[in-house]
């Protein structure tokens, strides 16, 4: 009975995950969130046009209009932060970043400056094409703002 429980305590005990198990749980949950962030996303964008007595040909046409305009800012700035087929983006970067610190002494440092590093790429592809989708949302408005009747 003694080596039953023993048996039992020792494969229902929780084990400590691996590195390489932990950043994928971190990239899964990640992605989770962009996900969840992007169906969020979406209901906004359904009520903000509903505010302007859209679904109607003149909000459909601003839609239209502002996904025409969003295209290629998004693209880019997706290939900067997040496109896998992209070595250099801040994503793919930050991979390699902590491949190179396995085996390291300082690891957990080494890691750390990554990370930092990573956030710092992020910031400036936003900065580098963020104008542009302001831009975007400016002349969505703009044209929203056109089908209400004064």
């Amino acid at each position: 009975m003694a080596v039953g429980a023993a048996i039992c305590l020792a494969s229902c005990a929780a084990r400590r995950p691996t590195h390489a198990a932990a950043l994928d749980c971190v990239e899964r949950a990640d992605a989770d969130r962009r996900s969840c962030l992007r169906g969020c996303e979406g209901e906004f964008e359904e009520a903000f046009v509903r505010c302007y007595g859209g679904p109607n040909s003149c909000t459909e046409r601003c839609e239209t209009r502002q996904l025409a305009c969003q295209a290629g800012p998004l693209h880019d700035l997706t290939l900067c932060a997040e496109a896998a087929e992209n070595p250099r983006s801040c994503q793919s970067q930050l991979h390699a970043d902590l491949h190179a610190c396995a085996g390291r002494p300082d690891r957990a440092a080494c890691e750390e400056d990554g990370r930092h590093l990573a956030v710092a790429c992020w910031q400036a592809c936003r900065r580098a094409h963020g104008f542009a989708l302001e831009r975007c949302a400016e002349t969505f408005r703009t044209c929203l703002d056109g089908c209400v009747p004064r």
